[in-house]
């Protein structure tokens, strides 16, 4: 198992400053969150990563509009993602992690008999996924991250067996892979051993974070028991540090991440 942790939870006024605070806290990965200026940092990053010898694990859309009922809004969704997989092959990142939808409730109309919102926003996005990006990523050599999120934030794929019919329904593609997210496993109700081990081939990266979406250790989960179904299934992906910042300061979160970091022996 490799640790990163996504650069917004530390502290440093530059990214060489964050960089180099991960690496002495005992990480060797870095998420980095990917907008329309990414592309005039990679030149800071790249050097950054020089300096500290951190890898990036994956950069992060957060949530997409590949699912939108305007067209045009779709199709700078997707620009977007090519940029995106192609900074991560430029950075020999694992690949690009995203969320699907962005709305709490449906954004396609209701055609019923013919075909339910849910079930039109479900086509369209594997029809995306089919359509252009998985093919560009196998082309590119990167991968696509599918995260499921809980259902605060969407009603569509909220539970890892979501995200598993849609690899399915893509033939498992090679480069598709799910990102679990710990604290909205727990939110979906989902016992996040038992989910690791029935789609663990199909699982390729990691959010670690707690119960309440603190650093694990800080709420309800067994991160010993989630680090022995780990190493059950051999998992040897990504684990990042990705939680809510709530009330407590930057630098608070780095004292106890070392804390944290032992919960999982």
């Amino acid at each position: 198992m490799q640790f990163a942790i996504d650069h917004r939870l530390l502290a440093g006024a530059t990214l060489s400053d964050q960089f180099t605070l991960a690496r002495d806290l005992g990480f060797s990965g870095i998420q980095l969150s990917f907008d329309q200026h990414f592309g005039d940092h990679l030149s800071e990053i790249t050097a950054a990563l020089a300096q500290s010898g951190l890898r990036v694990s994956a950069i992060s859309m957060g949530h997409t509009h590949l699912i939108h009922p305007e067209y045009a809004v779709r199709e700078q969704a997707l620009v977007q993602m090519r940029q995106a997989m192609s900074a991560a092959v430029d950075l020999e990142a694992q690949g690009v992690l995203f969320k699907p939808f962005y709305a709490a409730g449906p954004v396609l109309p209701d055609l019923h008999p013919y075909k339910s919102s849910i079930e039109l926003e479900a086509e369209l996005l594997i029809t995306q996924l089919r359509a252009t990006l998985c093919d560009l990523a196998y082309a590119l050599g990167t991968e696509l991250l599918l995260q499921p999120i809980s259902h605060e934030e969407t009603h569509l794929i909220r539970r890892v067996e979501q995200a598993a019919l849609v690899c399915k329904r893509l033939d498992h593609h090679p480069h598709l892979k799910i990102a679990a997210n710990f604290y909205h496993m727990h939110r979906e109700g989902e016992t996040i051993a038992e989910t690791l081990a029935q789609h663990s081939t199909l699982i390729g990266y990691l959010h670690a974070t707690d119960s309440g979406h603190q650093l694990p250790g800080q709420g309800d989960l067994d991160f010993h028991g989630i680090g022995a179904a780990l190493t059950a299934i051999n998992y040897q992906g990504w684990i990042t540090y990705e939680c809510a910042l709530r009330e407590q300061s930057l630098e608070d979160i780095c004292t106890q991440l070392p804390v944290s970091l032992r919960v999982w022996n």
